[in-house]
């Protein structure tokens, strides 16, 4: 049914109000049903393509389309859950159509063969669903994916499923659509992109399972499957019942279920549930990340096998203040390779040693206070052997071996001030309010000095108004300070103040002067270090060169859209048009030149042309490069023009040059080879 006025009208009022997202798009698609506008169709997925519009442009991911098909059949389809399903009718202008099926041929053209080619027999364009119809395309085209859980092909997964299965049903049969007629979306242009967001957006808030709550998993299921009497591959079976719900990090869970196997404490897993309940006790959920999580299992560290610094290194994961992106970034994977070598041998054995005592003592007193204490033991060794006090969270942290950590552990689980032990003669002073202050401390000079001063830590900065540089405070003790400076060639200059003037010196965040050192700024020496870009800069003139010596002589090109195409605008003799690229050269990257980049060479050295951007909106279009709009032929017969290589001194450029004479007015045309430079 068309539109009339008094919808349209309607319509249009409902996109232009400020309601929610969710309720304005309900709104509008009740409208457009009750006036007989939208209808509700079964729709096979052979009859639906991806609209143009969908994500932004972006229309879809076809790695996404095989990962989200492969999660639906691990954990089974619902054609219920489909209801959602939306679309529009192919446009009715023959020019609009053209382009949207031409849209969708690009799409497949770069999918790597994991998209079903177009028909052309498609009469609907998806806002919604569209990886689920495109999953169910490939599938009954019998693509093969790059998920391992769908080999060897998409048809054989298919036929596996068998005639009533599901997800072969709705191959077969389709699923319910609601279908908007392509006039709406000629008078709402807006409309498909605003229902493609409403149709992807969740109104509840989920949360995803983090790593130690599917290593908790695992070791629940661990323990029901034994007392079930089960004996062979209970681990294995564990770990797959915990992946049976497609948790974030299904991708690495070989991973965590190494770790709890090898590093958790035996079948009662103690390392597993002391790390998921204590870190909760920090901070929310955090992810550990594939990369940490992955190196951290499969270390092989020399002399330990390192169970408690393993779970050390989790806790500090779980309990960090650097997340990016809901991943802990304190620790690195960096971190955990280089105490693998053998000079760190000693100090990790010093760890792990500290780290078991304590859990002797968490063990003799399993209490959410113990808990607490040992948690922060586990994070102070870690980032101490790690080098990262600093960036912990307590970090004028003075303690720097495990061993003085364990003493602070110590101290603490006996009641007293987690005081410093790496310098004894000015402690590290007390928070107001943090602990009451013995009349031993307060007879001490120094320390009285230090808890008046509690801007003053040993190491630190500090600038003072009759002193001229940047000092660092070196010691205290009863009969004064020392600060000390050092100027750009290392002398140190030393200033020793009364404890009366420690009020005096203020903190700064300021560095001392320090030289490059002779061996390192060598190597950074300009004709050294930038040896490449000279190189590139020259090959890039050279380019230029030789691209204003051909194009000035060239007859006017015309440049087309709906279709592109690059035109001829005059006469051309056998082998006179020869079209070269012009762009910015970059080096290219470590695994080479990727496919259909353009490639020139300069004295033997490869350098990948990146054109300036080519647009079919001109204004939008930075340069128009001839050599970037050429398109292939249909076939072999219908090219007129051929890639040759051009050598002008130094250097060896790629070039089309007509194979037969081109008549004004003709399309360029050429056929690529099998690695096809410079398509846009």
């Amino acid at each position: 049914m068309v539109m009339d006025a008094a919808t349209e009208a309607a319509v249009s009022q409902l996109l232009g109000s400020s309601l929610e997202l969710n309720v304005k798009v309900s709104k509008v698609l009740t409208l457009l049903l009750e006036k007989g506008v939208a209808y509700k169709a079964m729709l096979e997925p052979g009859a639906v393509l991806c609209h143009p519009d969908n994500r932004g442009g972006l229309m879809l991911n076809p790695f996404d389309v095989h990962s989200k098909g492969a999660v639906m059949l691990k954990v089974g389809c619902r054609l219920e859950a489909l209801q959602d399903a939306c679309c529009f009718e192919l446009a009715q202008d023959s020019g609009a159509r053209e382009l949207q099926f031409l849209r969708n041929c690009e799409l497949v053209e770069n999918s790597n063969g994991l998209l079903c080619p177009v028909s052309r027999k498609e009469r609907y364009l998806s806002v919604s669903c569209s990886h689920t119809v495109a999953f169910c395309r490939a599938c009954l085209h019998g693509l093969t994916s790059p998920e391992e859980s769908l080999q060897p092909n998409l048809g054989s997964v298919l036929a596996a499923k068998g005639a009533e299965h599901p997800f072969a049903v709705m191959c077969k049969n389709g699923w319910e659509w609601l279908v908007l007629p392509s006039d709406v979306e000629a008078r709402f242009g807006e409309l498909p992109q605003l229902l493609q967001q409403a149709m992807n957006t969740q109104q509840s808030v989920t949360k995803n399972m983090t790593e130690m709550e599917v290593a908790a998993t695992i070791a629940s299921y661990y323990s029901l499957l034994r007392q079930k009497g089960e004996q062979a591959d209970v681990l294995k079976k564990a770990t797959q019942q915990a992946e049976a719900t497609q948790p974030q990090c299904a991708k690495y869970i070989d991973s965590i279920a190494r770790w709890v196997e090898l590093y958790a404490g035996g079948e009662t897993f103690p390392l597993v549930k002391f790390l998921a309940v204590a870190c909760k006790a920090w901070c929310g959920s955090i992810m550990i990340g594939e990369e940490f999580f992955r190196s951290l299992a499969n270390a092989e560290f020399k002399g330990t096998a390192a169970p408690f610094l393993r779970a050390a290194f989790l806790m500090t994961q779980l309990t960090s203040t650097k997340v990016v992106d809901g991943v802990a970034r304190l620790l690195l994977r960096s971190d955990v390779d280089r105490l693998r070598a053998a000079k760190a041998a000693g100090g990790l054995a010093s760890a792990e040693n500290v780290l078991k005592q304590g859990w002797a003592a968490y063990e003799a007193n399993p209490s959410t206070d113990m808990a607490k204490l040992y948690s922060r033991l586990m994070v102070r060794v870690s980032l101490v052997v790690c080098q990262k006090v600093k960036q912990g969270r307590e970090p004028n942290l003075t303690a720097t071996t495990p061993e003085e950590c364990l003493q602070l552990f110590l101290s603490e689980v006996k009641g007293q001030s987690p005081a410093s032990s790496s310098a004894p003669a000015a402690p590290k002073a007390k928070s107001p309010g943090s602990e009451p202050v013995s009349l031993a401390e307060w007879d001490d000079a120094a320390k009285h000095a230090m808890h008046k001063n509690p801007h003053l830590r040993i190491g630190s900065h500090y600038v003072h108004r009759a002193h001229s540089g940047i000092y660092a405070l070196k010691s205290v003790d009863a009969t004064g300070a020392t600060f000390e400076s050092r100027d750009l060639h290392g002398d140190v200059t030393s200033v020793v103040t009364g404890l009366e003037e420690l009020k005096s010196w203020r903190v700064t965040q300021a560095c001392m002067p320090e030289l490059c050192p002779q061996d390192v700024a060598a190597k950074k020496e300009p004709l050294k270090a930038m040896l490449q870009e000279r190189h590139r800069c020259r090959a890039q003139a050279a380019l230029w060169q030789a691209y204003e010596d051909f194009s000035a002589k060239e007859p006017k090109l015309l440049f087309a859209k709906h279709p592109q195409a690059l035109v001829a605008g005059g006469a051309f003799k056998k082998n006179k048009l020869r079209l070269l690229p012009i762009g910015m050269l970059r080096v290219p990257p470590t695994g080479g030149p990727g496919k259909g980049s353009c490639v020139v060479e300069h004295g033997k050295s490869p350098f990948v042309v990146v054109p300036p951007r080519q647009s079919t909106e001109w204004e939008k279009c930075a340069a128009l490069v001839p050599y970037f709009w050429l398109k292939p032929a249909a076939s072999e017969e219908d090219a007129n023009m051929t890639l040759v290589y051009l050598s002008m001194g130094d250097l060896r450029v790629p070039a089309w040059q007509n194979t037969e004479p081109i008549r004004d007015g003709d399309v360029l045309l050429c056929t690529p080879p099998a690695e096809y430079f410079g398509r846009m």
